[in-house]
C-alpha cells in the first residue's frame, strides 16, 4: 500500500497493557502496508501513540485537530473524524473492549460507509485470566481475580462474594457504564 493510513484510538484503556499492544500492532501494520503517511486526530492516548510510533518508524505524520472543543458543528470532533474518514486510503481503529467514548468507532464506521478498508482491533483481545481493580461507591478499592473469563476470587474486601462467578465482560462493562474507575491486568 502507499497512501494515507489513518489511525484512531481511545484516550484510555481499561487494560493497563493495551497501549504497548497497540504499539506492536501499529508497527506490524506499518511493516505490512508501508504507508506514505499516517494521519491521526491528535487526541491524548491512542492518537498520540500512533504519532510516536510513526515518527519512530520514519513515516510522515499529519495530525488533524478539531478547531472547537465540541462534538457536533463545524470544526468539532465529528467534523474532524469525518475528514479523517474521507481523506484516508485505509483506517486502523483501536477500541477498548469496555469503551467509555466512541470517537474511534464512529470514525471507523464512517470510513467503512465510504468504502475504505478498515481494520478494527479491540483491546484486550481475550480477557480470560487476570486481575480487576475498581473503586466502589464508597471509593474503596476492590480487587478481584478472574479465571476463564469469570471472577474466581475476591482479594479485597475479604468475604464479599457477590462478584464470584460474574463474567469479566459483564462486570467491567457495567462498571464503565456507571463511570467507575477500573483496571484490567492480564495474567
Amino acid at each position: 500500500m502507499s497512501g494515507v493510513l489513518a489511525i484512531v484510538g481511545p484516550r484510555s484503556f481499561v487494560d493497563v497493557r493495551a497501549f504497548s499492544r497497540m504499539r506492536e500492532v501499529i508497527l506490524e501494520e506499518i511493516d505490512r502496508e508501508r504507508p506514505d503517511a499516517i494521519w491521526t486526530g491528535g487526541a491524548d492516548g491512542g492518537d498520540t501513540i500512533a504519532e510516536d510510533v510513526a515518527c519512530e518508524a520514519g513515516v510522515a505524520v499529519r495530525v488533524v485537530l478539531p478547531h472547537r472543543n465540541t462534538w457536533s458543528g463545524p470544526g468539532g470532533f465529528q467534523a474532524r473524524n469525518d475528514f479523517l474518514a474521507d481523506s484516508c486510503d485505509r483506517l486502523l481503529a483501536f477500541s477498548c473492549r469496555w469503551p467509555s467514548t466512541f470517537g474511534a468507532l464512529y470514525t471507523a464506521n464512517q470510513a467503512e460507509k465510504r468504502g475504505k478498508p478498515v481494520v478494527r482491533r479491540v483491546l484486550p483481545e481475550h480477557p480470560s485470566d487476570g486481575r480487576i481493580d475498581f473503586w466502589d461507591d464508597h471509593d474503596s478499592l476492590v480487587c478481584l481475580r478472574a479465571a476463564h473469563g469469570v471472577v474466581s476470587e475476591v482479594g479485597r474486601p475479604r468475604g464479599d462474594s457477590r462478584w464470584l462467578g460474574k463474567p469479566v465482560d459483564e462486570l467491567i462493562g457495567g462498571l464503565r457504564h456507571r463511570k467507575r474507575r477500573v483496571r484490567w491486568r492480564s495474567e
